[in-house]
């Protein structure tokens, strides 16, 4: 056999054809957890320059001491309210499946090392790390 014959499976594939499909798939789902957290977050920015530009010119006070009052969130007009808790919850779930693929690669990378080398890394002493 000469050097640059190449395996390929029954399908034609190259063998490691899979593990690059795999690799894309993964690269994709990170970029659409970023663009999810990264769109909730721009959001709630521009939801926050919103209520502010709705609610600049309002000056609660309380009618017996004269004292300006917060303006609570249960007196936000109803569609800045849903937008806000819409785009706090989009945050959220954006977040978490950023943590959890994070977490995933870490287990999958781990597992690779013990695969790779049968057995967990020693420091110089012997002892497991």
């Amino acid at each position: 056999m000469s050097a640059n014959v190449q395996l390929l499976t029954a399908n034609g594939a190259r063998p490691d054809d899979g593990r690059r499909a795999f690799q894309r798939r993964n690269i994709h789902a990170r970029i659409v957890r970023a663009i999810i957290t990264a769109g909730a977050l721009i959001g709630l920015g521009l939801t926050a320059l919103g209520i502010g530009t709705r609610y600049q010119s309002f000056t609660y006070r309380d009618a017996d001491k004269g004292e300006i009052v917060w303006l609570r969130f249960r007196d936000l007009d109803s569609s800045l309210m849903m937008i806000t808790v819409l785009l706090v919850i989009c945050t959220i779930v954006g977040l978490a499946l950023a943590f959890i693929g994070l977490a995933y690669h870490h287990h999958r990378r781990h597992h690779e090392m013990l695969r790779d080398h049968g057995r967990l890394p020693t420091t110089p002493t012997g002892s497991a790390v």
